[in-house]
Parts: structure tokens; C-alpha cells; sequence
């Protein structure tokens, strides 16, 4: 009973983030936390060794990011109120998600979620679909704000349910290998129509004209058709050397997918090469741990130099540049050491598993 009942509360999670976006999410915040812990005293419930299994070496990482992050809330250079909101509004919510889900995902309920996930996929895709053909998102123009909104929606980007394009995209490659899970599941009409489901995703992704997801989706698809086939991988790198060798005939207009595809191959740029620079002297002046978690705005023309730069633009742009700034070598070290820890694990299960369901809960961190 308990087992079914956190597999339907982790469902709703699911549907809750993928349909309302950040904005909504803040709005709701205490009952997005209040919901969360009560799956996460469930799961500790329902598994006995629940504290000895928080501190397994599997998760020590996680908890040293963890701490690295509180370090850089603790050590806010001007306003630790700012710091711990996005601490508690962001990286707690993460990471009991991470918990229960690496607790309670197994093979016996990974085709429930993995198919809930596929349907709400699909219908985030179908919103956005609506969205380009009227040139509007109902979201957006009649429920809730966007900063972003109005600014970008003449450059053909698409929202959909998400805050920002490029979320999107990364919502989108979430889906995409469980879409992969099915794929090769299913057969008949079935896998057709999945095929259809896997074209919309990429094609979502498309949308995100973003050099990030798109290398993202590149790696999630190899890695999952080297895991199923070498014939498979070498049939997709084929058609990709293809395709980038087109791409060098096509015009690269901006705000296009050639022209966020080719700027993988033009980097550096210099307003990325600006924001390293600036970076960098954040760093020399607070290395270990930096100017606090949501701070690189705040001291952005201190260290850049020039006043007068828009308040979107006073980012890096990049999430290891931020993570440097904001949280210093003791944040951005962790983190990486977190990230190199699931990789591990992933390939060390990966070389020894031959069930090929407990290879897909591999995409389960």
C-alpha cells in the first residue's frame, strides 16, 4: 500500500512540474515543500533503513554538495536572506526528489512512471504546439507572469509550460530517454506511435535553440544507443555527421536552430569570454566560497567593469561559471565531485548489470 501510494504522490510531483512553471511553483512554494516531505517521511516509512541509507556512501557526495551550497548562504556577502530563498526554494525540493526517487524507483514501477512521464511530455509538446500556431501562450497572457515572456516571443522560441525556453529543452531531455525506455519495450502500433512521441521531443528540443541541450540531447541519445546497440550508435553518429555537414551550406540567421547548432563550433565568444574574465575576479576576491547563492547579479558591475549592462544580461550564462561565483571552490568543487559520482556509479552498474530494466535505472541518479 505504501509503496503504490509514494509512486502515485511521485507521479503528481511529476505532473506538478512539468504544467506550472517557476513562477507558479514560487507562488505555491509551502505547499510544494509541505507535499514533498510528506513523500519523503512516507519513504522513510516504507523503508526501515532509511537513515542508514541517507548516509550511504552513494549519497555522501550529495550531502557534501549540500553543504557546500549552505556554506555559500551562511558566508552571503550582502544579503543571506536572498541566499538561503534559493536555497531552500531550489536545492532542498532537488534533493529530496533525489532521495526518494533513487530510494523507490525500481524495475517493478519504472514502466508507470516512465509512461507517466512520456504522457505529460506530450501534452507539454501539444501546449506548445498551440503556442506557435496562435503566436501566444495562454499561460502566460492570461494566468501568470513572465519575465521573459513578452521580451522573447517574437523570436520564434516556445514556451509551452515552462518558464524559459531553454528549460524546456532540458524538460524535454528528461523526457527523452524514458521515451527511449518504451521504444524498446513496446512493438506494434505502440512503437509507432512512440517513434511519432521521440520526433515531437527532439523537435521540442529544436525549439529550445539552445548549444547546451542540444550537446545534452547528443550525449543522453548515445549514451542510451551504445547502452541497447552498437549498431544503433554507429547508425545515429552516421546520420549526425550528415546532418552537421549540411548545416555548413545552410545561412545561420539568428534565433534559428542552424544558428544555435553552428555556435558549438564558432565558441569562444566574447560576451562569453567576458563573463570568464568576470567570473574570474570574483574568484580571486572570494574563492572559497563565493559571493553567495543569487549574488552574481548583485555585484555583476563591480566586477564587470561597466555600468549600464541590462539586468538579464548580468549573468554568466553558463552553469559552472555560475556555480564558481556564486558558491566558490568549496560549492563548484563539490558539485563537480557530485556529478563525477553519479557518472561512476552509473558506468560501474552499467559494466556489471545485464538485466537490461536495471540498466534503464540508470537514468535514475
Amino acid at each position: 500500500m505504501l509503496k503504490r501510494l509514494i509512486v502515485i504522490g511521485f507521479i503528481i510531483i511529476l505532473a506538478w512540474i512539468s504544467f506550472l512553471p517557476q513562477t507558479a511553483l514560487d507562488l505555491f512554494q509551502k505547499p510544494t515543500f509541505y507535499a514533498l516531505s510528506v513523500l519523503l517521511v512516507i519513504s522513510m516509512i516504507n523503508k526501515r533503513s532509511f537513515i542508514r541509507y541517507l548516509v550511504q556512501e552513494d549519497n555522501l557526495w550529495m550531502w557534501l554538495f549540500f553543504l557546500g551550497l549552505l556554506f555559500s548562504v551562511v558566508f552571503a556577502k550582502q544579503s543571506p536572506d536572498l541566499a538561503r530563498n534559493r536555497f531552500i526554494s531550489m536545492l532542498i525540493p532537488s534533493v529530496i526528489l533525489y532521495l526518494v526517487a533513487k530510494n523507490e524507483i525500481n524495475k517493478n514501477n519504472l514502466l508507470t512512471i516512465a509512461t507517466s512521464i512520456c504522457i505529460f511530455g506530450s501534452m507539454v509538446f501539444f501546449i506548445g504546439f498551440l503556442e506557435k500556431i496562435s503566436g501566444k501562450n495562454i499561460i502566460y497572457e492570461n494566468l501568470i507572469s513572465n519575465p521573459f515572456y513578452h521580451r522573447l516571443l517574437t523570436r520564434k522560441y516556445m514556451f509551452s509550460t515552462q518558464m524559459h525556453y531553454a528549460v524546456l529543452g532540458t524538460y524535454f531531455i528528461v523526457c527523452l530517454p524514458f521515451f527511449y525506455f518504451l521504444l524498446f519495450k513496446k512493438s506494434g502500433i505502440l512503437k509507432i506511435l512512440l517513434l511519432f512521441d521521440i520526433a515531437l521531443c527532439l523537435l521540442g528540443i529544436m525549439f529550445s535553440f539552445s548549444t547546451g541541450v542540444y550537446l545534452s540531447a547528443l550525449f543522453v541519445s548515445l549514451f542510451l544507443f551504445y547502452n541497447k546497440s552498437k549498431k544503433l550508435t554507429n547508425i545515429f553518429l552516421i546520420i549526425l555527421v550528415l546532418f552537421l555537414s549540411i548545416l555548413f551550406f545552410i545561412p545561420a540567421r539568428k534565433h534559428t536552430v542552424v544558428y544555435s547548432i553552428k555556435g558549438v563550433l564558432t565558441i569562444p565568444y566574447s560576451y562569453r569570454l567576458s563573463r570568464l574574465f568576470t567570473t574570474w575576479r570574483i574568484f580571486k576576491d572570494h574563492p572559497f566560497f563565493g559571493l553567495g547563492l543569487e549574488h552574481y547579479r548583485i555585484f555583476f558591475d563591480k566586477y564587470y567593469g561597466i555600468e549600464g549592462i541590462p539586468y538579464r544580461w548580468k549573468i554568466p550564462d553558463n552553469m559552472y561559471l555560475m556555480m564558481l561565483g556564486e558558491t566558490g571552490v568549496i560549492g563548484f568543487f563539490s558539485f563537480i565531485a557530485f556529478i563525477l559520482s553519479l557518472l561512476r556509479r552509473s558506468f560501474h552498474y552499467l559494466a556489471i548489470t545485464k538485466d537490461e530494466e536495471n540498466k534503464h535505472l540508470l537514468l535514475v541518479p
